[in-house]
């Protein structure tokens, strides 16, 4: 996806965005638009099943929530006809520049449907992947399918019990469709347990089965010591019925013994892997995850996570998947101070202002500690008045040239501050090294 241009969707009135290849990260406050933007993105994948269309798609239409909502003066205003225009990337390969604009449409909340109208050319094209991505005359996938996949902050890990004897049925079998991996991709509930089952099946049908060879050293490539270094090994224990992730220090957790942070993690990387496997690896086999292109949408990645993490998961996804783009919001400073600006890569940051509306503006985050992302970002003070004014009251007392009193002070304030806390204080230790030295 190139760019997104919302009318009267949500909370946007008329708001523009332009995305990079890589890495699009969302920040901002709450209520800031972020997930709302990310549903835009949802409809702008889906319309992609409005042409590659069969048992295991689903085109997502608009809801009536979607639409703005709009009050003046203690009345609710008549409704407008919401828009999403977008420019869609994989229409660079028809070659075709009338295909670039598609507009997603819908007039009215009740009885109108979303309009064709605006994507048909669009819709003809992914049909026309559809019928020929696979030769019959040479018997071989000959064209790439993207991968398309959403992980919203309602996507769910132990939620996804509920009966879905469909796709029971199709993961049960060993051949399958290159359509399973669309099955359910942009949809809320999440497929972490079903992809586990499948594993176990796989490799119970054959020892080294290639499908959970390749998911397994795709999810390595995320979780493992190139990626978020959380895991060395996965293992398959067909008896035990359990799937076991060896840490770095090699200790083994079965999947239900994963802390909340590992098991999001873990569960993007196997339902990525999977979707890729399915998708393309007839086409690109053993380089499928390096080659495979497409979009991914995450709604607060860093949920869940450890700080530790937190920097690490989106460059992992990215390196794993280095063709895919990656559109993800966040409220941790941490997930922003990983990401480096440049020409694949974008932190935006979303805010609101009664008089110019919704904005995203660029920022630069890469590298920067906490504090100053605090204070940079959301203009907040990076620590608290009573400790700014002991720091304060601890530097006057070696600009007055008091020093003994300076490090009386600089004690108290280690003690309250073990560990490193305040990285002030090694600043004042080496000065007052510096400064007594000299009088010596």
């Amino acid at each position: 996806m190139r760019s997104i241009h919302l009318k009267h969707f949500r909370c946007y009135s008329d708001f523009r965005l332009v995305f990079k290849p890589g890495i699009n990260l969302l920040v901002g406050d709450n209520a800031s638009g972020k997930t709302s933007l990310l549903k835009a993105c949802q409809y702008v994948l889906s319309a992609f099943f409005a042409g590659f269309s069969d048992e295991n798609t689903n085109w997502i239409s608009f809801d009536t929530d979607d639409f703005q909502r709009l009050v003046e003066e203690g009345r609710v205003l008549p409704t407008q006809p919401l828009q999403i225009i977008f420019d869609a990337t994989d229409l660079d390969d028809t070659g075709k520049k009338n295909l670039s604009s598609q507009v997603l449409e819908r007039r009215k909340p009740k009885g109108a449907r979303i309009l064709r109208t605006g994507i048909r050319l669009y819709a003809r094209y992914s049909e026309m992947l559809q019928l020929t991505f696979y030769s019959f005359e040479e018997r071989r996938q000959v064209r790439p399918l993207p991968l398309f996949a959403y992980y919203s902050v309602y996507y769910s890990i132990e939620g996804i019990r509920t009966k879905r004897s469909a796709y029971t049925r199709a993961l049960r079998s060993v051949t399958t469709k290159h359509s399973l991996g669309y099955y359910g991709c942009l949809n809320e509930a999440g497929f972490f347990r079903y992809w586990i089952h499948r594993l176990l099946i796989l490799e119970e049908q054959t020892v080294g089965h290639q499908e959970s060879t390749f998911v397994t050293e795709s999810i390595l490539r995320v979780v493992g010591e190139q990626g978020c270094n959380l895991f060395k090994k996965i293992l398959i224990r067909i008896n035990a019925k359990e799937v076991v992730f060896v840490t770095i220090d090699g200790r083994e957790i079965p999947t239900d013994y994963l802390s909340e942070g590992q098991k999001r993690i873990v569960a993007m990387a196997i339902d990525l892997a999977f979707r890729s496997y399915l998708l393309n690896y007839s086409l690109y086999g053993e380089e499928t995850c390096a080659k495979i292109s497409g979009t991914v949408l995450i709604d607060e990645v860093d949920m869940h996570l450890h700080p530790s993490l937190q920097a690490k998961i989106l460059p992992a996804l990215r390196r794993a998947y280095p063709n895919v783009q990656f559109i993800a919001s966040s409220h941790a400073p941490m997930v922003m101070s990983g990401i480096k600006s440049d020409e694949e890569n974008v932190v935006y940051r979303l805010s609101y202002d009664e008089g110019t509306g919704y904005q995203a503006g660029e920022v630069y985050t890469y590298g920067l500690d906490l504090s100053t992302l605090v204070e940079r970002l959301w203009e907040l003070p990076p620590r608290t008045a009573e400790v700014a004014e002991r720091l304060n009251g601890l530097f006057k007392l070696i600009d007055d040239e008091e020093y003994e009193k300076a490090k009386g002070r600089l004690n108290e304030l280690r003690e309250d501050f073990p560990e490193g806390g305040l990285s002030d204080l090694s600043y004042a230790e080496g000065l007052l090294t510096v400064l007594t030295d000299s009088e010596k």
